[in-house]
């Protein structure tokens, strides 16, 4: 089931909004934007922050002293070049680009058990002709029993020489998972330290100089509690009641058995009353004892079209809240069908009293398996509930049921044959994981300014070079297929109503035609990644069908585009052109360490899916173009441990 990442957001509003729970907050850093000690220009003193030593290799002689590598200086006007935009406060701090320069502090706050921290600063290379890739880390950091400083977690940002010296701060930032009792920072004090991460290596031969210096500021530390799950009661969850104490029982407490129905004949014994029970697991040294049985009883389950077990319980949905439902079952039992399938469903109760199903999953035997006594979880699982949901605040339902249909059924017997084993019924309500917006460079479109209304330049983003099959004597150069261009007043017709900013971007639909970024961003173990992007098709008489794709890519080590995945978004001429942008989503699971994207670059491309073969065979064009807009790129961090998850409440 694909994530609902918008809905998480206005969930989080929400929750800021309405929940009683304890929430990120942030934690105090004296002097954290470097304002102290006050400086008309510039001070190499920088209150409540320490200086890493002066290093036996470092040669004062030259005059150019240690301490003087790093200080606080005034931001200038901002009408004067050098002016930091971004800048928080009036003043930032200088570090240069030399090995072991660090500024550090040790606060008063610990590193708390049951909470994470993110630690984050902003950074600006370049400064004094910077060499190409030079690093600068944060990190978190705490003192052993001999007083050493021992990093726990830390983050490189690396000067991109090709990013040229632009006044604005990037954000950099370190997370440090949950504290455990057990981890020898806990309880310990905070430890923050920024520092060059050149080595003596990367220093001129000559002048002992490695170039270049930093501008940092806003350092922040951000401490969450994390939001267990809270396991929702499930009356006799494990099938434990009634105790089977002749080995079974066709009576199962709390659960509801569903009706017979009219096609099914009990005139052979075989009564609907029998299809499901509970029945005691036999001891470990029999061959069919389940060697993971919750309990000493587990529930049988035949296979037949409209057999299930519900309840509706006492708990509601609650909005802001995330819902896993889950059972343990065994396929197999008395020579199950191949393909035969149970669901499991989370559901409500309209006003007709109707079970109204929200979300399900099946599990489907398979053949091969065999008949193998160990229970496999099935989940399902419910994004998190919004006050607009027609199931907000009702009574949570849950169900399992055979989904074989009478079709399934044998034309001799009436019979499909087969009974399922099922088991520990669990269900867990938690708040949605942390969405992160991952920067996307330019992603409105918004430069350069379109001053004169369009532009064929598109700052941040590289255009598809131009194809060999693609001729331009026409006067229709390549460059030109896309480019950005200033949204019309709300009066006029054209007007596009939700556009992002005042400009959007044209992209022509053409075979190759494509706009692609390499972002500073990696894909990041365990995290899960959704990209998104506003598109508009129709425009100049666009065909039928024409298509636009939305990828996910890395490079490889011949520097490839490597496609992970993607989403293709395909005009329908019935819509028409209504200038009203269109969300296309691509959503990519979480990161493995086997996966070859693994800590790679993240990229992210827009491209036209038309071929050579769409083209029109006399005028060599296709027709049409797209308005696109609003590229967003948003991670979190999901865990599929549903008997341990924790999920983050972010601030």
């Amino acid at each position: 089931m694909k994530r609902y990442f918008l809905r998480f957001i206005i969930v989080f509003i929400s929750i800021i909004l309405l929940s009683n729970v304890s929430i990120g907050e942030s934690i105090n850093i004296p002097n954290y934007s470097f304002e102290l000690p006050e400086t008309t220009i510039v001070n190499i003193d920088i209150s409540s922050w320490e200086k890493s030593q002066k290093p036996l290799w470092y040669d004062e002689s030259g005059g150019y002293y240690w301490n003087q590598l790093t200080g606080v200086f005034m931001n200038v006007d901002q009408n004067d070049p050098a002016h930091i935009d971004n800048c928080d406060g009036e003043q930032a701090a200088w570090l240069f680009a030399v090995p072991e320069v660090a500024l550090y502090q040790e606060l008063d706050d610990t590193f708390k058990a049951g909470y994470s921290y993110e630690l984050g600063f902003g950074v600006l290379g370049g400064g004094g002709n910077m060499k190409d890739t030079v690093p600068i880390e944060i990190r978190l950091y705490y003192r052993d029993a001999n007083d050493a400083k021992i990093t726990i977690g830390s983050e490189e940002y690396t000067y991109d020489i090709n990013d040229g010296y632009i006044k604005h701060f990037n954000d950099v930032w370190v997370t440090l998972p949950v504290v455990q009792k057990t981890d020898p920072w806990a309880n310990k004090n905070i430890g923050i330290e920024i520092i060059s991460t050149l080595t003596l290596a990367d220093m001129d031969p000559e002048t002992g100089r490695a170039g270049g210096y930093w501008d940092i500021d806003n350092v922040r530390l951000n401490q969450y509690l994390d939001a267990p799950v809270i396991p929702v009661d499930v009356p006799n969850y494990s099938f434990e009641l009634p105790e089977a104490s002749l080995g079974m029982n066709v009576n199962i407490s709390s659960w509801e058995k569903s009706q017979k129905p009219l096609w099914y004949d009990e005139s052979g014994g075989y009564y609907w009353n029998q299809l499901t029970g509970v029945f005691m697991n036999v001891d470990q040294n029999d061959p069919a004892h389940i060697d993971n049985c919750d309990g000493s009883q587990a529930a049988w389950f035949f296979a037949l079209p409209e057999v299930s077990l519900y309840q509706d319980l006492e708990d509601i949905f609650e909005v802001g809240h995330c819902y896993d439902l889950g059972i343990g079952v065994i396929g197999g039992g008395s020579d199950m069908r191949d393909g035969s399938g149970i669901e499991i469903r989370l559901y409500y109760r309209d006003v007709n009293d109707t079970k109204i199903t929200i979300d399900s999953k099946e599990y489907t035997y398979d053949v091969n398996d065999g008949y193998i006594k160990h229970l496999n979880d099935v989940w399902v699982t419910l994004p998190a509930v919004q006050e607009t949901d027609p199931w907000a605040n009702k009574c949570i339902g849950i169900e399992i049921i055979t989904t074989l249909t009478m079709a399934d059924l044998d034309p001799n017997t009436g019979r499909s044959g087969g009974y399922w084993d099922i088991d520990n019924v669990r269900l867990n309500q938690y708040l949605p994981s942390p969405v992160i917006s991952v920067d996307v460079p330019n992603y409105s479109f918004e430069l350069p300014e379109a001053s004169l209304g369009i532009s064929v330049n598109i700052s941040s983003w590289q255009k598809s070079q131009k194809p060999l099959w693609y001729d331009e004597s026409g006067g229709y150069y390549w460059d030109q297929l896309t480019g950005v261009f200033m949204n019309v007043n709300q009066n006029d017709p054209a007007y596009i109503d939700n556009c992002a900013g005042l400009q959007a971007a044209w992209f022509f639909a053409l075979p190759e035609v494509s706009l692609y970024q390499d972002l500073e961003d990696v894909f990041e173990v365990g995290h899960c990644y959704d990209l998104g992007f506003g598109a508009i098709g129709g425009g100049s008489d666009m065909r039928d069908g024409s298509g636009i794709e939305i990828r996910l890519y890395y490079r490889d080590v011949n520097d490839t585009k490597i496609t992970i995945d993607s989403e293709e978004y395909v005009y329908d001429v019935n819509d028409g052109y209504v200038k009203h942008f269109n969300d296309v989503w691509v959503t990519l699971s979480a990161v493995q360490e086997t996966d070859p994207w693994a800590n790679k670059c993240i990229g992210i491309q827009i491209i036209s899916t038309l071929t050579l073969a769409d083209l029109d065979p006399e005028t060599g064009r296709s027709g049409g173009y797209w308005d696109i807009d609003n590229v967003r790129l948003i991670t979190n961090m999901p865990d599929d441990n549903k008997d341990t998850l924790n999920v983050s409440v972010v601030p």
